[in-house]
């Protein structure tokens, strides 16, 4: 998996150099520029809202998980301090229970993580396809042949703020509800 970076990067740079190699049609003049996409699905609304619903889901979730580790912690508890005066089968039977209460947290907590998975796709698909097409009018609309975004490893290895429309991209995203 540490290969694909580097083959993103080196399909990046090939593709700007056929983009700069071949000149653009009917006289066009060449416009390009980068998103900061982790700031970008930082700071504006839409995906701000998306947050705030899976923060929502994520915090109900968490509940569950402490109450249910809670009282793994309180049965755990109490059978330190009784287990002395219990007999053999009802120290065996407490056990049973305690390791059927972990086993039930412990696939609550994987079914609750794949939930969460799933809805974050299922609340994140839509705004992507909105950004995506919000990104596709402001592109066309100004003229630019060309917008990357930027990953959390970086296509971009450099680039001037003149060409860094960010700010101005999250601006337009935001004023279009």
């Amino acid at each position: 998996m540490k290969w694909i970076a580097p083959l993103s990067l080196l399909v990046a740079l090939a593709a700007l150099f056929m983009a700069l190699q071949r000149p653009p049609q009917g006289g066009e003049t060449l416009k390009l520029g980068f998103v900061r996409t982790a700031e970008l699905l930082a700071q504006t609304d839409l995906a701000k809202e998306a947050r705030e619903k899976l923060d929502a889901e994520k915090a109900s979730v968490d509940e569950n998980l402490r109450a249910m580790q809670k009282g793994m912690t309180e049965g755990h508890e109490t059978f330190l301090k009784e287990q002395e005066g219990l007999s053999a089968e009802a120290r065996k039977k407490r056990i049973q229970e305690l390791a059927k209460l972990e086993g039930d947290l412990n696939r609550y907590e994987t079914a609750a993580v794949t939930k969460l998975r799933q809805k974050e796709q299922e609340i994140m698909q839509p705004v992507f396809e909105i950004l995506n097409k919000r990104i596709a009018d402001f592109a066309e609309k100004e003229g630019y042949t060309l917008i990357w975004g930027t990953l959390a490893e970086g296509n971009i290895l450099y680039g001037t703020d003149a060409v860094d429309i960010t700010d101005t991209l999250i601006e337009e995203v935001n004023r279009q509800k």
